[in-house]
């Protein structure tokens, strides 16, 4: 198994888009996914980094549909990979190759960060950090359709998570240490964090303003 991801990691980075064909087929359920949906750790983690480092080395829409097509897979493992490398391409790939499928990015996102699962929840808050870095004006729309407890706790990671290196490491809870090859894409802008605290601070004032009008009445 190891010998078989080694050799079709090597002609990713030898041949890149050339055998991005062979490669559409090799991500689907039937092969690579089902590695990773091993219940043999070690197997698991090789399909998983096999995938990811294809993702290093093809950048390719067919594999981004390849990942999308998994959105309503019930498989835990698969659904938390499949999160994980749609972090690194958004690190690794161009703006251009995500035009044709942003709606799609979108509506993962917006599944998986409601997931019942809290490692799929967490690293797809990862996920739409550097997705509002990018495609900012498209996460203003993602973001306003999370529940508020979502929205709550996407507000909290923003003031921790340090964007620029953020990490697929499950061991990495706070998502640091990972090499960001499009480090100067990502600008922090804090101005988002201040507009949504300022907005649940305003809220609040709101609300005991109606309870003094009501206690003077």
């Amino acid at each position: 198994m190891r010998e078989a991801c080694r050799s079709l990691v090597l002609c990713a980075k030898n041949l890149g888009i050339l055998i991005e064909t062979a490669l559409e087929k090799l991500i689907s359920v039937g092969t690579l996914f089902k590695v990773v949906n091993s219940a043999n750790k070690i197997i698991s983690e090789t399909g998983a980094k096999t995938i990811k480092k294809i993702i290093k080395n093809v950048e390719s829409e067919k594999i981004l549909i390849k990942i999308f097509e998994q959105i309503k897979n019930k498989g835990t493992q698969i659904k938390l990979h499949c999160v994980k490398h749609l972090i690194t391409a958004l690190k690794y790939y161009s703006e251009n190759a995500f035009v044709n499928v942003l709606g799609n990015l979108e509506e993962f996102i917006r599944c998986m960060i409601h997931d019942a699962n809290g490692e799929v929840r967490l690293f797809a808050r990862k996920l739409f950090l550097i997705f509002r870095e990018i495609f900012p004006q498209n996460a203003e729309k993602v973001f306003a359709l999370f529940e508020l407890a979502m929205q709550k706790a996407v507000i909290e990671d923003m003031k921790t998570f340090d964007v620029q290196n953020i990490s697929t490491d499950s061991d990495n809870n706070n998502g640091y240490l990972e090499e960001n090859p499009n480090e100067d894409r990502f600008n922090r802008n804090n101005n988002f964090v201040e507009q949504k605290i300022e907005e649940k601070n305003d809220k609040g004032d709101l609300k005991n303003n109606r309870k003094e009008a009501i206690n003077i009445n």
